[in-house]
Parts: C-alpha cells; sequence; structure tokens
C-alpha cells in the first residue's frame, strides 16, 4: 500500500491535471475532431502554450504538500512538471 508521503502520490495529479486542463481547452476552442485540433495547435506554435498553462496548477499542489510537510509527494509534483517541461522544449526547439 502507497504511503501518505511518497512520489507517486504527488506525480499522479502532476500528470493528469494538465491533461485534464487541454481537454477542456480542447472543448473550448475546438469546433472539429482532435486531430485538427493538435495540428492547428503544434502549427501555430499554441501547444506549448496549453502545456505551459496545463502546469500553472502544479503550483499550487506543490505548496500544498509543502504546507502539509509531504515532501516527498512535493518532489512527485516537481517530476510531473519537469516531464512537461522537457515535452515542451521538444515541441518548441527540437521538432
Amino acid at each position: 500500500m502507497l504511503k501518505k508521503d511518497n512520489i507517486f502520490i504527488g506525480l499522479i495529479p502532476a500528470i493528469i491535471i494538465p491533461i485534464v486542463i487541454a481537454i477542456l481547452l480542447y472543448d473550448y476552442w475546438s469546433l472539429g475532431p482532435f486531430s485538427d485540433f493538435y495540428r492547428l495547435s503544434v502549427g501555430s506554435g499554441n501547444l506549448t502554450k496549453m502545456l505551459a498553462l496545463g502546469c500553472f496548477p502544479n503550483v499550487g499542489i506543490f505548496f500544498l504538500y509543502i504546507r502539509a510537510n509531504k515532501i516527498r509527494a512535493a518532489q512527485g509534483v516537481i517530476s510531473g512538471t519537469l516531464f512537461y517541461v522537457m515535452v515542451t522544449v521538444y515541441y518548441m526547439f527540437l521538432r
């Protein structure tokens, strides 16, 4: 069983919340299928902006875990955010 202060307890919401926000942005701005939305987002350079917007709630989660003295969970949030940083850098510079 998972302990209450575990890296995975912070990593899971740090990975899931930006995806949920991206889906909400898709529902708000989209008029067609997801493939068209993705292609237009990448072509216009908005995909990296949406990824960055999706990571803002991770800051709040991080501070909640710090305030609750859950240091390992806060490390998980940082790890999840760094994953999205690597994805964003890939789409901005390497693609």
